[in-house]
This record gives C-alpha cells, structure tokens and sequence, in this order.
C-alpha cells in the first residue's frame, strides 16, 4: 500500500468520524441519527482503499473459521 493510500484511507476514516460527531442526537439518550447511505459510501470507499494482501487474509480466515467449523462437527 502507497503513503498516498495510507493517507486517504485515514482522510476517509476522519470523513467517517465527522459524519458521526456531527450527526443529530436523540434526546435524553445517546443514539444519534446518521445519513445510512454517506456513511456506507465512505466505508465502501475504504475498501477499495484497502490493499489487496489484508482483503485476501481476511478471504483466509473466513476459510480457515469454516474449515474448523466443519473438522468439529465431524467428531
């Protein structure tokens, strides 16, 4: 991953934060109303970001969680 990446990707993460601090609270509790979809295009976003080794560690995790899932239901 580029420095250049690495930088958009925290802009995007500083977006994503704004977004929520800014974002209208429900009275008497602390929920806050937020805009669905700016949020999922910022997120969206960071995944493109995103390099390609940590996309594919998290593809071999999920495998690797499924593989143990089915070893341990053989027993």
């Amino acid at each position: 991953m580029e420095a250049a990446d690495n930088l958009e990707v925290l802009e995007l993460i500083d977006s994503l934060e704004d977004c929520i601090e800014k974002s209208s609270t429900i009275p008497l509790s602390q929920k806050t109303l937020i805009n669905k979809d700016e949020i999922l295009e910022i997120i969206k976003q960071i995944r493109i970001k995103l390099p390609d080794e940590l996309k594919k560690s998290r593809v071999d995790k999920t495998r690797k969680a499924k593989d143990i899932d089915r070893s341990s239901t053989r027993c």
